[in-house]
């Protein structure tokens, strides 16, 4: 028996449709044409068209909603060919505003009565999902840039790295990567050992050999000697054509005499290098002079920092120590080292010194104009180094390095004419040189020049002169100053 000629078609419609009318989908019925019989409040919220619902076209429907036709054809197709359907995302405009949705339907089959065959279906709204997946994939390809850049970037400044590490020394390059302060103007005054070297004759045998073996002959030679510069601790300031400036004591110390020691073992290792290459270049390259190598080597006060332009600085030393291991080096004899009495009187208990060849080379340099070379012919002079001990001899050296503004030769010059050795005891001369070296900032002239003006000594007695050089001793640790203050 067809129930629909009992019950009221519509009735049966309403019934059957009972379970969706309070979804919170926009759910439909709809005939075998997709003409809507059923719908919810959503569904006519989504559709509202000042017009009745009923007995509309459900695909006429969607295309006035700009979904687009390929959507609505294979829809209609696939709903005909499997009796279901399901399209994962459309899109509805809705008052101008872009909404997503799942669109679901299905053909329902009854066997009481032929009005309940139809269409069932519902929208469900996926918009919030939608635009945050959206967002989602969208940051997901921003932090993918962002790491594809940055992987490149990486791997460009490792490049860099790389090269500025052959432009470096290792202890710089650590200095400047591993600190996080910008500043470029940092100086130190510090106590260091610095070595100087070049070859003898170089610039003869650039003018005499192919350009191409002069880059492998000094390549080689440089290579072999920074590695032994590197193996040693020393801070490879600069390459000058043949010539090598290392420096031991910044920006890592091991302390002074340790230092100093580094930096003579060092130049010892580097001499016994360059007899073997020496005796290659002269058997298997054919230069008869040979490699033969002179350096030098002093220990002193130096400025140490980044100097240079805006545009470009060095990390590098200044001052008289680093002077002197470049005279040094220009006189010393080939494949000999040259060592300044700082040096020496530093390591005389561990290394053996020829002193009678180092006044020989001071004197040379000093008659030159050497201040610094003057100032340690002097000390040698005064206490009997290598040559006769004559104070007379001392005072002429101490003088012209003194003259010079070499502040420990002034300091000396003082004692000199304080104690009348090798002059004329003389006080005011005495209070003369030692002011400038006090000035200078040497804490025993400081203290010295206080004893003079406390005793009225080559100048009027003046305590409050006395207590303030006593005091700029006593500043830099001098225990007699501390005492006397």
């Amino acid at each position: 028996m067809d129930i629909a000629k009992v019950l009221n078609s519509e009735f049966l419609n309403s019934i059957s449709f009972f379970n969706f009318e309070n979804a919170i989908t926009a759910a439909f019925y709809a005939d075998k044409s997709l003409n809507l019989i059923s719908t919810n409040k959503n569904f006519e919220n989504l559709f509202k068209t000042g017009i009745e619902l009923k007995s509309q076209n459900l695909l006429t429907l969607l295309a006035h909603r700009g979904v687009e036709q390929r959507i609505i054809t294979d829809f209609r197709t696939t709903l005909s060919n499997d009796g279901k359907v399901l399209i994962p995302q459309i899109k509805i405009k809705i008052n101008d505003e872009l909404r997503y949705f799942s669109l679901l339907s299905t053909k329902t089959k009854s066997s009481i009565t032929d009005s309940l065959n139809g269409v069932q279906g519902q929208l469900i709204d996926r918009t919030a999902e939608t635009i945050l997946k959206q967002e989602n994939e969208e940051l997901s390809t921003l932090n993918q840039q962002a790491y594809d850049s940055l992987k490149k970037k990486n791997t460009k400044l490792e490049k860099i790295s790389n090269r500025l590490a052959k432009y470096l020394s290792p202890q710089i390059y650590k200095n400047i990567f591993e600190t996080d302060s910008e500043q470029t103007n940092d100086y130190k005054r510090k106590k260091l050992t610095v070595f100087f070297s070049d070859i003898k004759g170089f610039t003869d045998l650039s003018d005499s050999l192919d350009p191409d073996l002069l880059a492998e002959l000094v390549n080689d030679y440089l290579s072999a000697m920074t590695d032994i510069a590197l193996k040693h601790g020393g801070t490879i300031d600069k390459f000058i054509g043949d010539a090598i400036l290392v420096f031991f004591g910044d920006p890592e110390s091991d302390g002074l005499k340790k230092d100093a020691s580094k930096c003579l073992s060092m130049a010892i290792a580097m001499q016994n290098k360059v007899v073997e290459l020496d005796r290659n270049w002269r058997e298997e390259r054919g230069i008869l002079e040979g490699l033969q190598v002179r350096v030098g080597i002093s220990t002193g006060y130096c400025t140490v920092g980044n100097f240079g332009s805006v545009q470009r600085v060095d990390y590098t030393v200044l001052g008289s120590t680093v002077n002197l291991a470049s005279r040094l080096e220009s006189i010393c004899q080939p494949q000999k080292i040259l060592v300044a009495p700082e040096t020496k009187a530093l390591l005389e208990n561990d290394f053996k010194f020829k002193a009678q060849e180092a006044v020989k080379w001071f004197r040379l340099d000093a008659e030159q104009g050497g201040a610094k070379a003057q100032f340690n012919l002097g000390l040698m002079y005064a206490n009997g180094q290598g040559v006769i001990e004559n104070d007379k001899e001392a005072v002429k050296w101490f003088r012209l390095a003194a003259e010079q503004g070499v502040a420990s030769a002034q300091y000396n010059l003082g004692l000199m004419y304080a104690n009348g050795e090798g002059v004329t005891e003389n006080y005011k001369e005495a209070v003369k040189w030692f002011r400038s070296a006090a000035e200078q900032g040497v804490a025993s002239a400081q203290f010295n020049l206080g004893v003079m003006y406390a005793n009225g000594e080559g100048v009027t007695e003046n305590d409050k002169e006395a207590v303030k050089w006593f005091r700029l001793a006593a500043e830099q640790e001098n225990d007699s100053a501390l005492y006397s203050l």
